[in-house]
């Protein structure tokens, strides 16, 4: 896989992965736990031994998460704005690199000079305060006039200059490839961002797991994946399921995300993994977001938490994840308030938006589009398009729109996005 694959979401087909017949134990999920307050916390929350641990897939897709996770090192950096170039590349993928003089660690230590790449929306991160985003990316795209780049840049030199001011300092996150040795500038955070990544998300989720099977005679499968350098989405479905007549299987499920880049955050989001009958489709994720008789079916947490609360925080996990029967009994496609196709136009109108997030993905407005030929007259045509709709190849953060978008309208008939 060539570097720069890491840092774009990769959907796994878990169907289709070979389970790894490895033992996994607590011990195995402890040691790749990279942030060392959270492995403190860790051992005085959970029971870390040799037993191995009886989850599905479990030993294949912990190798795909240490694929990524061993690949870098994550070092903060700090230097302050006078001291930062910002240069565009000549070649044809556009890049840009950020050269950092006068260096040092959090610990004062000096660092000297590094250079790296641009990823993710570090460039737009680091003009974000001056309000410049927008035009440096306009010049990126379509100029990749270094001249012009200066003079942005020497301007405000100019102005700290007249007004004897310092630049702010900034914390750079920049990653060190550890088989090339190659730096890629990351985001821009505050000294309270903390590390908590790809690697603690999965180990944290698979130790509560397990303990849930222990004590709460629950069982559990890894029924979807998706993963890049920075952000992990890992649904986990249970054994507790109800049967809709005619059209398929509700199973017990809980979203856990985790987005390692900006300002971003942890996410629990209580899930229902929707199993079609075998002549409707495939499955279905839907996405409770409804308050109902105080119950919250979704819990996000800022990188800024203490390390503590990080790991409490995935206990969250067996709450949400029991609540699906307050959701069985207010399914809204189940009421007949509306038609099958008033609700594929709900979708429709969304999707086929020119300015929303899912412009461009010209497969979901043909999929929802209504045909004159053959409009949707039951209930199974529409999961069948909602089935077809969850295949279809996006990125990632539209692809949790669009789980959030088909949810509202089939539980609540409504098409917002949130």
């Amino acid at each position: 896989m060539d570097t720069l694959d890491y840092f774009n979401q990769k959907t796994y087909s878990l169907e289709k992965i070979q389970d790894i017949n490895k033992k996994v134990t607590s011990k195995d999920l402890f040691d790749i736990l990279k942030n060392h307050e959270v492995k403190q916390f860790v051992e005085e929350t959970y029971e870390i031994t040799d037993d191995k641990i009886t989850i599905d897939k479990i030993g294949a897709i912990k190798a795909i998460v240490e694929n990524y996770t061993k690949r870098f090192e994550t070092y903060r950096v700090l230097c302050e704005g006078k001291d930062t170039k910002v240069e565009f590349v000549k070649n044809n993928e556009k890049d840009v690199f950020f050269i950092l003089a006068n260096c040092a660690n959090e610990e004062a230590e000096d660092l000297g000079e590094i250079e790296g790449m641009s990823i993710y929306d570090s460039l737009s991160l680091f003009y974000d305060d001056r309000k410049l985003s927008q035009h440096i990316n306009y010049i990126k795209t379509n100029h990749r006039d270094q001249n012009l780049l200066n003079s942005i840049n020497n301007s405000w030199a100019d102005y700290y200059a007249r007004k004897n001011k310092s630049s702010k300092e900034k914390l750079f996150r920049i990653l060190k490839d550890n088989q090339k040795g190659d730096y890629f500038v990351k985001s821009f955070n505050t000294r309270k961002y903390k590390e908590y990544g790809v690697a603690e998300t999965f180990a944290l989720t698979m130790l509560e797991l397990n303990k849930l099977q222990q004590d709460e005679n629950y069982k559990f499968d890894i029924t979807s994946l998706a993963i890049s350098e920075a952000k992990i989405e890992i649904t986990i479905t249970s054994n507790k399921e109800y049967y809709l007549k005619r059209f398929g299987k509700l199973r017990a499920s809980i979203t856990i995300r985790n987005e390692d880049q900006g300002n971003t955050s942890l996410g629990f989001y209580s899930t229902i993994d929707f199993n079609l009958e075998k002549e409707i489709g495939g499955k279905i994720f839907l996405y409770p977001n409804r308050e109902i008789e105080g119950i919250k079916f979704k819990k996000t947490f800022q990188h800024t938490i203490a390390a503590v609360t990080f790991v409490e925080a995935h206990q969250i996990i067996g709450d949400l994840i029991g609540e699906v029967d307050r959701v069985y009994s207010d399914i809204h496609f189940m009421k007949n308030k509306h038609t099958p196709d008033e609700l594929r136009a709900k979708i429709f109108e969304r999707v086929n938006s020119k300015r929303g997030m899912f412009k461009g993905v010209e497969e979901l407005s043909d999929l929802f589009r209504k045909d004159v030929d053959n409009e949707i007259s039951n209930i199974k045509q529409l999961l069948e398009l909602c089935s077809k709709a969850e295949v279809l190849e996006m990125e990632y953060d539209t692809k949790f729109k669009l789980r959030y978008l088909i949810s509202n309208v089939l539980l609540y008939g409504k098409n917002e996005l949130e």
